[in-house]
Parts: C-alpha cells; sequence; structure tokens
C-alpha cells in the first residue's frame, strides 16, 4: 500500500515520482480506484521535470476523459479562502439542534408522546365516522 502526503507541494510530487519510476499506474497495470485518489490529490500537473508523475498524470487525465466524454464547465477546487468568502454551507442550510439530540434515534421503535396523540385522535374520530353511519 503506497502512501502519500502533501501531493499539492513539491516534496509531495517528488515522493509520488519517486514511487512511479518503472510504473504506469499506481497499484497493478491499470488504471484503478488508487489512481483515481491520488490523482484527485495532485492540484495540477507536475511539472515536466518530473517525468514519471507528469506522464501518469496525463495517462490517468486521458482515461478519465475516455470514460467521462462529456463537456466540462471548468470547476477549480481551491485549498484556501479567505475567512470573509467562507461561509460553511452546512451553518447556513440547517440550524443545529437545540440541547440534546439523544430522542432522535429509536433503536426499538417506540412511539414518541405526539404519535401517540395523533393514533389517539385518529381512533377517536374513526369512532365518531361508525356511530355516525349506524
Amino acid at each position: 500500500m503506497a502512501i502519500f502526503s502533501n501531493l499539492h507541494t513539491e516534496s509531495g510530487l517528488k515522493s509520488l515520482e519517486e514511487y512511479l519510476s518503472g510504473k504506469t499506474f499506481i497499484s497493478g497495470d491499470q488504471l484503478t480506484k488508487d489512481d483515481i485518489k491520488v490523482y484527485a490529490a495532485v492540484l495540477e500537473k507536475p511539472d515536466a521535470a518530473l517525468a514519471n508523475a507528469s506522464h501518469w498524470y496525463n495517462t490517468v487525465s486521458s482515461s478519465l476523459a475516455e470514460r467521462f466524454p462529456g463537456k466540462a464547465a471548468g470547476v477549480r477546487i481551491c485549498a484556501e479562502t479567505s475567512s470573509a468568502d467562507a461561509t460553511p454551507v452546512a451553518d447556513s442550510a440547517k440550524p443545529e439542534p437545540a440541547g440534546d439530540d439523544d430522542d432522535d434515534l429509536d433503536l426499538f421503535g417506540e412511539e414518541t408522546e405526539e404519535e401517540k396523540r395523533i393514533e389517539e385522535a385518529r381512533t377517536a374520530a374513526y369512532k365518531a365516522s361508525m356511530k355516525t353511519k349506524e
């Protein structure tokens, strides 16, 4: 199992270069999920001075382009943002639950108080409708 870190830095790309010496792919002789994971961690194409890493990057890029032929609009994901620009999506989309949230998970399928009230109201309404039919 290969371990890579800091693939966005020159030292990280050099470790990838050394690992790929004499290899075409990260694991085995064909494109695997390992290649996709490492490819995703490399922010941009390695410099031509890193021949093995550059060749590997081109090979993975072309393989992905063949498998996903749709036209890309162009998206770039940056690692850093300023604090003024950074608005966490989770904070704006969903408020934090107040208090203890242990009641959210019911392993035994027991009815809550609200469910019991609803069921009683339905039962009462059903009985009332049956009495009017008689």
